[in-house]
């Protein structure tokens, strides 16, 4: 069967579901040596997350494979890992936790007929990793699930160069701003087939400078 890179085609959707392997509750309790990155995480057959691909294109077997009868087999989900590198040669690791973010391909903004919502919040940091753009934003929000989006406002070739212009879908769906909210999103860039020299741009409604946008070259 072939593997399918699965993303989160809901328009509504937010964070899926928080999958941990043994963790310890104690705040004493210190890990040992770790990272905390976006990677996409594959389901297998079986229904188990048993191998992490980061971004710089290093895949990764799991020596505990996570329980996930809820996902696509056979499948790919964009998440945000904490894991240890057990063994470099043989490319294996420990997931501390994993939990599912949002990753949706962007959708042209004609597709949106029942309007677009740009309700504002702050960005903690945004950088591109590998085929991704990847975004920690800090809504303000109390207890109602926020709806996220990209959108693709337009696609500019000249001269070979190509620069596309994207942007944040945010419904805070009349939510109390009661408190920041870490929330994890990923934007996949790889259909765009960008190369070096092209660029992205990403627009932002936030709080302090209205509509912002930021760049990053290929």
């Amino acid at each position: 069967m072939r593997k399918s890179r699965y993303t989160l085609p809901s328009l509504i959707g937010l964070l899926l579901a928080l999958l941990c392997s043994s963790c310890n509750d104690d705040d004493n309790y210190v890990y040992p040596s770790v990272v905390t990155e976006f990677v996409d995480a594959h389901v297998n057959s079986s229904h188990f997350i048993d191998q992490i691909i980061n971004d710089q294109g290093e895949t990764f077997t799991l020596e505990n494979r996570i329980s996930a009868k809820e996902l696509q087999a056979d499948s790919y989900y964009r998440s945000i890992s904490m894991y240890e590198k057990t063994d470099i040669q043989t490319k294996l690791a420990k997931a501390y936790s994993l939990k599912l973010v949002f990753s949706s391909i962007p959708v042209p903004v004609e597709k949106f007929s029942h309007g677009i919502q740009t309700d504002p919040l702050s960005i903690q940091s945004m950088w591109r990793g590998g085929n991704y753009l990847n975004i920690v934003s800090l809504p303000k929000a109390q207890n109602i699930t926020h709806g996220f989006h990209f959108i693709q406002d337009s696609v500019v070739t000249r001269g070979g160069i190509t620069k596309v212009y994207l942007k944040l879908y945010h419904n805070q769906n009349n939510d109390l701003e009661a408190y920041e909210q870490k929330t994890y999103l990923s934007v996949p860039l790889k259909s765009y087939s960008l190369q070096k020299g092209d660029s992205i741009y990403f627009r932002v409604n936030t709080y302090k400078e209205g509509l912002k946008t930021w760049k990053f070259a290929y």
